[in-house]
């Protein structure tokens, strides 16, 4: 093992380097080589998707499922702990036997977490602010 980080038994990981401090061993990335995630949804009927890269400090994760019997994926950063709590980290498997629900996490590479023809792109998502939306609270002295 030479410049990678490994998973050596449970609860026990360590990583190996050529250099000093080549390796994060929290997110398995050389250090100014971020990890890039996919982050968004994508439903199957009609292909469509919204969402858009970020750096992610932990894993690429994704939730699948189907919704009228098409493929529903969300995609996300998820902080590292849950992955492994999961028992998905850098694999995928049911959330707690939960058979209509599919958990995975990758830190292989940019957007691991996507496997669908759908376009990545790092232009984030246009917020419109509609105060209309929100809730108003007035305070009144007693």
């Amino acid at each position: 093992m030479s410049n990678q980080c490994s998973t050596v038994e449970p609860g026990l990981g360590g990583c190996c380097c050529n250099t000093d401090a080549c390796l994060n061993p929290v997110t398995n990335t050389f250090p100014g080589n971020d990890l890039i995630c996919y982050v968004g949804i994508y439903y199957e009927k009609d292909n469509y998707s919204v969402g858009s890269e970020v750096k992610c400090n932990g894993k690429c994760a994704s939730l699948q499922t189907t919704f009228a019997g098409k493929k529903f994926k969300s995609y996300h950063c998820a902080p590292t702990p849950v992955c492994k709590a999961l028992a998905v980290d850098n694999s995928c498997g049911p959330v707690y036997k939960d058979s209509d629900v599919t958990a995975c996490c990758c830190d292989s590479g940019k957007n691991c977490n996507v496997k669908e023809p759908i376009s990545t792109n790092a232009t984030a998502p246009a917020v419109c602010f509609d105060p209309s939306q929100f809730l108003q609270f007035h305070y009144y002295d007693r």
